[in-house]
């Protein structure tokens, strides 16, 4: 059963109270509005792209955004939670766009440029056991989301750094630090015979 229209009325001007109040840099306003619309933002995130692990990476998108855009919010245009749904929905429709626009990353060992260089002057015994390791490790990186495969590769193919990464994807640092962090930790399983 809805809330009476009353409530609604009541949470609206506490969420554009606690956005004001976060417009003025309180810190502690922007925790409560982050308890308050979370739930309700990742639910119409992950109405949107369908995957837990890409809402979530959304949703902390939207939150930087949110604090860095603040000053954009003027309740006399709407309520907080239409302002920071907008900001939402916008971040995940980017990233579905993103990721369809993005070119398929290469996987096979044909096709990879990367493939020979660990095996040269390599005694054959070890070249074995780098070329083992090497097949684990595409096969656990089809296994990751495009945007994991993608950062991943960009770190330790093409060596960039997170800020790098994040600037050419055009991602928060943030999303890019813990999207690498996740993905480490899905292929660290895989990898710990070798490590």
């Amino acid at each position: 059963m809805p809330p009476p229209p009353f409530e609604i009325c009541r949470a609206d001007r506490e969420l554009t109270a606690l956005l004001l109040a976060v417009q003025r840099g309180c810190s502690c306003s922007f925790r409560r509005l982050y308890q308050l619309t979370r739930a309700k933002l990742r639910s119409l995130v992950l109405r949107i792209t369908r995957d837990p692990a890409d809402a979530d990476d959304v949703l902390q998108e939207t939150y930087f955004k949110v604090w860095s855009r603040r000053d954009q919010f003027d309740a006399a245009r709407g309520e907080a939670i239409a302002w920071m749904s907008r900001i939402a929905r916008r971040g995940a429709l980017d990233g579905l766009r993103r990721r369809k626009a993005a070119p398929p990353i290469s996987l096979s060992a044909a096709d990879d440029p990367y493939a020979g260089i660990a095996s040269a002057g390599v005694p054959p015994l070890d070249g074995l056991i780098l070329a083992q390791i090497a097949s684990v490790v595409r096969s656990k990186l089809r296994m990751l989301r495009p945007s994991q495969r993608e950062s991943l590769c960009l770190a330790y193919y093409e060596e960039l750094t997170h800020e790098q990464i994040a600037s050419s994807l055009h991602r928060p640092l943030g999303t890019v630090k813990s999207g690498l962090r996740r993905a480490l930790r899905q292929l660290k399983p895989a990898l710990w015979p070798y490590a």
